[in-house]
């Protein structure tokens, strides 16, 4: 019989299960032999199969009746047993009533008895404190402060119990003014032993009298009020040696450093003399020393205006932080975070400046970068005239200094905020860059209207001067472009690290808008920031070192406005149409374009200069020669020479590739230089300029392209204004433009479709030139607005083509 398991699997092919059987069919046996045995067996083995089918159904039919009756046979056992649930749960609860009466008898009693052993504490104590009243002036006399001490506390705690006797309301009154004879006479001594640090046992001694009597506040004073004189001899003493406000951060760190071993030391006091109190009082005085040291630091560094100092400050600042954190371990948490961000608050101020910082910074270094025009020698009437080759000269060398000092930004930022401030960073950078790149667009102006009328004589060493602003443009572009793209990697890294840094913080910032109206003009690291309630409770975002961070600190200020702000500026990095330099880019543009209309100016100046006389020269209105054998036989075209206008031209137009091979000389060294100005290393900027020759070859060859093609423009645009052609001018014509064709030809310049209309048509006789015209249209080989315009210039009329 054949095994039928395969089947009822899943996926099942019948072919291949058809195929694979007759694979392992008997070699000898035919296969068609093979095959109705084997459909034999498969109809025999679905008959078992039925067979098996109808079986198994009677049989479960047969057994549904009796499972019916189990059903109801279950149902009423359950019924049952819901009855005898319900019985039971009805005399759970009378016996629990029942039980109730009984406890409140019993609360009752012990309630009484409560009462009157009260009673009987109370008239004991009331017998024992009539005695202590007496007692105590005994023991006063005597001096002895510590048995005073302990009269007292004892006085309190039975005053606590008959208080509301009315022979003993009197009694609070004359306890504090026992406490107070006591506090007098102890704190001279205690205040000379805390001036001391001595952790000896008299020390400890004067401290638990006035623990005894509840006088913590008066140990915590004079503690206070004792180290913050000590505290402010140590400032005075580096304030006097450090000089003005302007040195503060030199000294500053050395202050520090001392501060925290006089604290250090004082943690050690607390712990050997009051050490069930050493933190409280650490705390105490980390406090009050922070909130009087925290004005005193802002004062001094208001008038600093640089960043490096304060870059200093910050790395010592931030040392200094994470030391204190360590020390305030034990302190309560919401007054560790006060005291971190007292020591902290000073700085913020410069930190929330930064942009300010930054952009005078950036000014200075790129005023010194692009040194100004000489001024005039004295007595002079007017300003100083710059010559063009020190001006260029002057662009050219600024860019190298300018672009490190932008690139220097970066560091600064990072050192002085961490990195949270890239966004006023971008600005100041925006901005000083845009007014860097609007002073040099003045200078390039100021060159374009000397060089324009200079460049008309065909000055050679003049022109080699303005092209030299292609190489000041093209280089300008490049570190833009290098300047920008370091700025995006350093956002980058800077937003992903902030992120990091902060962790769950940025999940609960809420929008900048709303953060900014709950905290409008509050500097993050102010007391008012960080005071407990509601909507100040930031800082519990932050434990462990990060509490101690001040980057992670202000991040999580005001709600998280910069780190939602950072976290928008990270995810604008993703488009590329986003410009980090939205100004500095379009005022390089326009820098650009004023580079490129000098320089095209002055190229074609000469050739300006040339063809203003063009349209009334006299060769245009010549007519034929009125000898009748001249009129039959003209002179034919071959003879007509150019005219020295267009010759001059040639001339110049051949002469151009000579003049701006000066954009090809000296290159490859200084653009590696220029690059590794900009990108901080030579190896860098090597693959920026791996073939600089030839990159400035081809910037030549671009530039003659577009001279000569201006130049053909110009002298189609001079062609059309010429009044009135005649045939003979246009012959003359034809032959010019032809010479000038020639000239681009072998400039390799192709010439515009308007001066070959021209070169075809200019010189045709009147009776053909209609016919040649209408041929050319229709082969595509005339500009029409040319030829209409060369119609006219003729007086011919110009009948439209044949459709």
């Amino acid at each position: 019989m054949t095994d039928v398991a395969d089947f009822a699997e899943d996926g099942f092919d019948p072919i291949s299960w058809i195929n694979q059987a007759c694979e392992s069919r008997p070699a000898e046996e035919p296969l068609e032999k093979f095959l109705a045995e084997l459909e034999m067996r498969l109809q025999l083995s679905a008959e078992d199969i039925e067979a098996t089918l109808s079986d198994s159904s009677a049989q479960a039919m047969r057994r549904i009746p009796f499972a019916i009756q189990e059903i109801y046979r279950l149902q009423g056992d359950i019924q049952g047993m819901q009855d005898q649930v319900q019985i039971m749960a009805q005399t759970v609860q009378r016996d629990a009533e029942e039980a109730r009466g009984s406890v409140a008898h019993i609360s009752e009693l012990h309630r009484v008895k409560a009462n009157m052993e009260s009673a009987c504490n109370s008239l004991k104590e009331a017998t024992e404190l009539s005695g202590l009243f007496v007692k105590v002036e005994e023991v006063f006399a005597a001096g002895d402060l510590p048995k005073v001490a302990e009269i007292l506390a004892s006085m309190r705690r039975s005053l606590s119990l008959v208080g509301d006797v009315p022979e003993f309301r009197a009694g609070r009154q004359k306890l504090r003014a026992l406490e107070d004879r006591l506090q007098m006479q102890v704190e001279g001594s205690l205040g000379d032993a805390l001036a001391r640090g001595s952790d000896d046992a008299n020390t400890r001694k004067l401290c638990g009298l006035l623990l005894a009597v509840d006088r913590y506040g008066t140990i915590e004073s004079l503690y206070v009020s004792t180290k913050l004189a000590q505290v402010h001899a140590l400032w005075e003493e580096h304030a006097a040696a450090g000089g003005g406000a302007e040195v503060v951060a030199a000294w500053l760190p050395s202050f520090l450093s001392r501060l925290l071993a006089l604290l250090q030391a004082e943690a050690a006091w607390g712990a050997g003399v009051l050490p069930g109190q050493a933190a409280v009082l650490l705390g105490a005085l980390s406090l009050g020393v922070f909130g009087k040291i925290s004005k005193a630091v802002r004062d001094r560094l208001a008038p600093l205006r640089s960043i490096a100092p304060l870059s200093v400050l910050a790395r010592e600042l931030g040392v200094f932080g994470r030391g204190l954190h360590e020390l305030l371990r034990e302190v309560d948490a919401g007054r560790r975070r006060e005291i971190i961000q007292l020591v902290y608050g000073p700085l913020e101020d410069k930190v929330t400046a930064y942009g300010e910082l930054e952009a005078a910074q950036l000014e200075d270094d790129l005023r010194t970068a692009l040194q100004p025009s000489p001024a005039p020698p004295p007595g002079s009437a007017g300003a100083a005239v710059e010559e063009p080759e020190a001006a260029v000269s002057r662009l050219a060398s600024s860019i190298r200094p300018a672009f490190a000092a932008l690139h220097a930004a970066v560091e600064r930022c990072n050192a002085l905020t961490g990195g949270s401030e890239v966004r006023a960073l971008l600005k100041a950078v925006d901005s000083e860059l845009t007014s860097y790149l609007t002073s040099m667009q003045s200078v390039v102006s100021g060159i374009s209207s000397r060089q324009k009328s200079r460049a008309a004589g065909q000055d050679v060493e003049d022109i080699a001067t303005v092209l030299q602003l292609i190489r000041v443009g093209r280089e300008l572009s490049r570190a833009v472009g290098r300047l920008e793209a370091a700025l995006r990697t350093a956002v980058g890294t800077a937003v992903g690290r902030l992120q990091a840094l902060t962790g769950a913080a940025a999940a609960v910032a809420p929008s900048a808008g709303a953060a900014g109206a709950a905290t409008a003009g509050v500097t993050p690291f102010s007391t008012a920031s960080v005071s407990p309630g509601p909507g100040n409770d930031q800082a519990c975002l932050l434990s462990g070192e990060a509490e101690a961070d001040p980057v992670a600190l202000r991040l999580v200020a005001n709600r998280g406005e910069r780190l939602a702000k950072l976290g928008k500026l990270g995810t604008s990095l993703s488009d590329p149409r986003f410009l980090l330099l939205p100004s500095a880019v379009s005022q390089l543009d326009i820098f650009s374009s004023t580079v490129q209309s000098t320089v095209f100016d002055v190229l074609l100046a000469r050739v300006a200069s040339l063809l203003a006389p063009l349209p009334s020269l006299p060769e245009w209105r010549k007519a034929a020669a009125s000898d009748p054998a001249a009129a039959a036989a003209p002179l034919p075209s071959f003879n007509t020479y150019p005219l020295p206008y267009v010759t001059a031209i040639g001339d110049h137009l051949m002469a151009m590739p000579q003049q701006l091979e000066v954009l090809m000389g000296g290159t490859s060294e200084e653009a590696v230089a220029a690059a590794a100005a900009a990108s901080g290393s030579t190896a860098d900027a090597v693959g920026v300029a791996n073939d600089p020759s030839a990159e400035w070859e081809e910037l030549a060859a671009e530039w003659l392209d577009k001279a000569v093609s201006g130049a053909g423009g110009m002298y189609a645009d001079a062609i059309f204004k010429i009044p009135i052609l005649t045939e003979q001018g246009g012959c003359q014509l034809a032959t010019d433009v032809e010479y000038f064709v020639n000239v681009m030809g072998a400039l390799h310049v192709a010439p515009p479709p308007s001066l070959l209309t021209v070169q075809l048509l200019a010189g045709a006789a009147s009776e053909e030139f209609g016919e040649l015209a209408q041929g050319a249209m229709a082969e595509g080989a005339a500009d029409v607005p040319a030829l209409k315009a060369l119609a006219a210039m003729r007086n011919l009329q110009l009948e439209a083509p044949a459709a």
